[in-house]
């Protein structure tokens, strides 16, 4: 340093020390533009999040192996559906809230999930459902009482069907399965006799009826019902 003066070097250095400062201020804004902007073309680049949600279920019809045109409806909604033959169903793009299902098929019984909660971005699978079926015929079983001891078995049908069946006498317990739903007359007799008794029953859908030990020695005979009308086929008197 000379007297009066700034020595010369000390001043380029000081002048050298603010550029490369300056370029380090530079070089630090500019990477922070560029992570931005990467940071942007990313979050361009990702999916957005969803609030909306999905509900499927497989539904399995007992007795079938095709499981297809289960009806799925979601109450309170314009959301219905039909199950494929693998009876899998699924609702995409439900709203989140909660909803109640029912799925429903002729001669089933039906199902219904009263609260199911989808929040956004939930995907809930109510996995295999069976439906069962609706039972169509009942059941009837007694037990025969047999004064005649010379009478090995007993005779028990139903009127007007094929469903038949023997019994021992001295066991006298009998059981028709597979009767349709509805009012029948059930024969008692001896074997290659005509009917000795006759009541009327009433079968329910997937019931069993018991009779009473009510047959005393199946010794009165009732009246059959007579057979139908044969039509006439001449409304008017005809003249010769």
């Amino acid at each position: 340093m000379t007297r009066g003066g700034i020595d010369r070097p000390m001043q380029w250095k000081s002048k050298i020390r603010l550029w490369h400062r300056a370029c380090m201020v530079r070089s630090l804004a500019a990477l922070t533009v560029l992570g931005a902007s990467l940071c942007i073309e990313g979050c361009m680049d990702s999916p957005l999040p969803t609030d909306e949600a999905s509900l499927s279920a497989t539904f399995h019809l007992d007795g079938s192996t095709n499981n297809e045109g289960v009806e799925v409806v979601l109450p309170g909604t314009a959301y219905r559906g039909y199950s494929d033959s693998d009876g899998h169903i699924i609702f995409d793009n439900l709203p989140a809230r909660t909803y109640e299902l029912l799925a429903r098929k002729e001669g089933y019984q039906d199902f219904r999930e009263r609260k199911i909660t989808l929040e956004p971005g939930d995907h809930i699978d109510l996995g295999i459902v069976h439906l069962a079926a609706i039972p169509r015929d009942g059941t009837l079983e007694g037990e025969v009482a047999v004064e005649d001891l010379a009478a090995a078995s007993v005779t028990i049908s139903l009127f007007g069907t094929s469903i038949s069946s023997i019994v021992s006498a001295t066991d006298g317990f009998f059981r028709l399965a597979d009767i349709p739903a509805g009012l029948h007359q059930v024969l008692f007799g001896y074997p290659d006799e005509p009917p000795r008794l006759q009541i009327p029953v009433t079968i329910e859908a997937g019931k069993t009826v018991r009779l009473p030990r009510l047959l005393p020695g199946l010794r009165q005979a009732s009246t059959l019902p007579p057979p139908p009308p044969t039509p006439d086929r001449c409304h008017r008197r005809c003249d010769r």
